[in-house]
């Protein structure tokens, strides 16, 4: 716990408010569940001042963006039901002319075994007000800031929802976003999902001039196992390239595959460092060692 914060912990019994999500183009790959719990946090050391969050607005707010049902204080389904939490910072700059929230919140399932299922948003809202005001203007201008940072909290935390419990279509539309952060997340949770049907938006951005999405989308492409991925990721360095075929040489021993081997085995035999000669025969070993996936066929 933060020295000197103040904890809220708001388990409201007997609430049975339910938000229907919102109709997908087709089903999630697994089961939403629901808003029960919701964690307040405020980190501020002192508390001044006094704010207040109210739990049915937060919820209300919760289940409008989120597209999940709420149903605060019943008893959660293990690795179903989600629990959401908010941390709030908040600081007065410039004299006191600009005040500055920042919020984390965090959606995560309760008893998941794996905290990586965890979705994530983090902002900084800050406004500009005018001087001289009164202890009662102050409170009030923080209180409706604080509101209105909340809520862009949620319509960011709502958007990695999309990918990561959402439709494939959504999932796909996330990898082809403009906004960088929102591709983060979507590579991410195609890797999660193992998510096939994403491959050919992982692809484009494995031959993206981003560097790091890049690297993400061979990472997904890999979690994933489809062997489409393979000509397009042998594809990405070239020959001479010693600082790019270590990954893809990893990236296709894990693939696996005629077409894998064949490439390893043309660079073990065909590159003139002795290293990288090395790598491939390694995966080339690699890839005898799991002997039981390398025998599937090939998809096409």
């Amino acid at each position: 716990m933060v020295r000197g914060s103040l904890f809220l912990l708001l388990l409201v019994a007997g609430c049975r408010r339910q938000v229907a999500p919102a109709v997908h183009e087709s089903s999630a790959p697994v089961s939403q569940g629901r808003i029960v719990e919701i964690q307040l946090l405020d980190q501020r050391d002192l508390h001044d001042p006094p704010l207040t969050l109210s739990p049915d607005e937060v919820a209300k707010w919760a289940g409008e963006r989120l597209r999940l049902p709420v149903a605060l204080g019943e008893i959660a389904r293990s690795g179903i039901d989600h629990r959401l939490r908010i941390e709030f910072e908040l600081a007065e700059a410039e004299e006191q002319r600009v005040l500055r929230a920042i919020l984390r919140a965090r959606l995560s399932r309760i008893g998941a075994a794996v905290d990586d299922t965890a979705v994530v948003s983090q902002v900084i809202a800050e406004r500009e007000v005018p001087p001289g005001r009164s202890p009662g203007e102050r409170a009030q201008r923080w209180q409706a800031h604080l509101e209105r940072a909340v809520g862009d909290a949620l319509v960011q935390l709502a958007a990695y929802v999309r990918v990561r419990l959402g439709s494939v279509p959504e999932l796909g539309a996330g990898i082809r976003s403009s906004d960088r952060d929102l591709v983060v997340e979507a590579i991410r949770a195609a890797a999660l999902r193992k998510e096939r049907a994403v491959v050919p938006q992982l692809i484009e951005r494995l031959r993206g001039n981003d560097g790091e999405l890049s690297d993400r989308a061979l990472g997904a492409l890999v979690e994933i196992g489809d062997r489409r991925a393979v000509k397009p990721i042998s594809d990405r360095a070239h020959f001479r390239d010693v600082l790019e075929l270590p990954k893809v040489i990893d990236a296709l021993a894990a693939l696996g595959g005629d077409e894998a081997r064949a490439y390893l085995e043309f660079v073990a035999s065909g590159h003139d460092d002795p290293e990288v000669q090395r790598l491939a025969r390694d995966g080339i070993v690699r890839m005898d060692r799991m002997i039981p996936q390398n025998l599937k066929p090939d998809r096409p």
